[in-house]
């Protein structure tokens, strides 16, 4: 089952690239026939836009879950370095993101105070444990300086992220103990429901035609090979030709020993494949081979290949006893995920959670206009 909970304790963000995809889908596709002057925006006044969130941004019955300095905590870091990086940001962007860091915030609030009233007490060497392999990661990557600059822009000490992943991991325990409630109550799948599953899905049910192959091959010396390098090529292939034994026995070995595909560690196996994933000339020599067939040399681009054919399969559509367990354990957990989302709007509205700023207006879906008929 997914941890729905738990997922409500992670950072969610990624400021800087959701304001690039934002521009990025806000690009006119065609320029304008003339040069059209844009209209100067006014300058953003990102002070101006924090200094409105109010000072208490969340409460739960009264009392304060979210202080403006907790959300300002992680949205200043974020807008600053998103800036540094030359993103454009308009009000609005700043707003909904301010708004979406306030409202994870408070469900992660709420989260934390259940985890402690069933008496979930947080792991602190579990957490050092974690911050220190999240450190050593960092600086093999970046090094020493690169975990301070992490926090830097997180907006955290050293001291503040170990009281985080303390925290995640509380709500995560907590989240556990949900789970393990909602598998106590769950009435499993029946096989008719995932019988009718499988008749509304037949179309995702199909497997395509593939084929499979096992090859020796020896590479073209250039990507311009003359005819006096195609000829010593096809010369060692016919000498690795020599040695095959009469059934093919011994291909596997010889592809270890001779051929210049990494697929030689395998043996030359190159496994299953759809129809069309092959350059033509081998797979058009593939078709014609029965399983266990052996071809005689063949060129590609690559250079000269010896192909031991494998099984070839018809497109068809899965049975549906090869899917049924599949078909049931999806049901089951998209059973569990419903109630886990119950439990969590059932939590939410038991906390008395109120956010203290407005929730960002949807963007409005223009409407084409009717076409008149002519």
């Amino acid at each position: 089952m997914k941890k729905f909970f738990a997922a409500c304790a992670a950072s969610l963000f990624v400021f800087a690239g959701s304001v690039q995809a934002e521009e990025a889908a806000a690009a006119p596709v065609e320029a304008p026939a003339a040069p059209v002057e844009a209209p100067v925006a006014p300058a953003l006044d990102v002070n101006a836009l924090l200094a409105a969130i109010p000072e208490v941004v969340a409460k739960a019955n009264d009392e304060t879950l979210v202080s403006k300095v907790q959300v300002l905590e992680i949205v200043k870091p974020a807008v600053e370095n998103a800036i540094k990086q030359g993103a454009t940001l308009q009000p609005e962007m700043i707003t909904n993101f301010v708004y979406e860091v306030a409202n994870s915030l408070a469900m992660r609030g709420v989260l934390l105070i259940e985890a402690r009233k069933a008496g979930i007490e947080g792991d602190a060497a579990s957490a050092k444990a974690q911050l220190d392999q999240m450190k050593q990661a960092i600086a093999q990557q970046g090094g020493e300086e690169a975990f301070a600059e992490q926090l830097k822009q997180m907006g955290k000490s050293e001291d503040g992220l170990l009281q985080m992943i303390i925290e995640e991991g509380m709500i995560r325990a907590f989240s556990d103990q949900l789970n393990a409630a909602a598998e106590k109550l769950l009435v499993a799948p029946t096989e008719e429901e995932a019988k009718a599953f499988y008749e509304e899905n037949k179309a995702q049910m199909s497997e395509p035609a593939s084929l499979s192959a096992a090859h020796i091959l020896v590479q073209f010396p250039s990507q311009a090979p003359t005819d006096a390098e195609k000829a010593a090529a096809l010369a060692k292939l016919r000498e690795i030709q020599g040695k095959l034994a009469a059934d093919g026995s011994n291909f596997a070995d010889l592809a270890k020993e001779f051929s210049d595909c990494p697929s030689k560690q395998q043996g030359g196996d190159l496994g299953e494949f759809p129809k069309g994933a092959m350059v033509p000339e081998f797979e058009a020599a593939l078709v014609t081979l029965k399983e266990g067939e052996i071809s005689g040399p063949v060129e590609t681009m690559f250079g000269y290949h010896l192909i031991k054919a494998g099984a070839a399969k018809e497109e068809r559509v899965v049975p549906f006893e090869e899917v049924k367990e599949r078909i049931l354990d999806f049901l089951k957990n998209q059973k569990l995920g419903e109630m886990a989302q119950k439990q969590l709007k059932d939590i939410m509205d038991k906390s008395g959670m109120k956010l203290m700023i407005e929730a960002p207006a949807m963007p409005e879906i223009p409407v084409a206009a009717p076409v008149e008929a002519k």
